[in-house]
């Protein structure tokens, strides 16, 4: 992290607020393509769904092949965006 003079203060909050704006639409675009009805599957549902043993679920995710979510500290995965994103090869 560096640090930023006054001078350059206007510059790096533009920079920041934009950054903010991004995510936030990436996030809503998240939640749009989310169902409602449809809880997160955890990676033994998704490993049976899937027919993938858990060294292929983890080595899939390392290499961005399976969104996921982060909850208490366990991964998530919806079922739509994981079929989603395989069918995009």
């Amino acid at each position: 992290m560096s640090t930023i003079t006054f001078e350059q203060m206007p510059q790096a909050l533009q920079t920041m607020l934009a950054c903010i704006n991004e995510l936030t639409k990436k996030v809503e675009q998240l939640q749009a393509s989310q169902p409602i009805n449809e809880s997160p599957i955890t990676g033994e549902e998704l490993r049976k769904r899937l027919q993938i043993s858990r060294p292929t679920e983890i080595d899939m995710r390392k290499r961005g092949k399976l969104p996921y979510l982060m909850a208490n500290g366990q991964y998530r995965y919806s079922w739509p965006l994981v079929m989603k994103a395989l069918s995009n090869k």
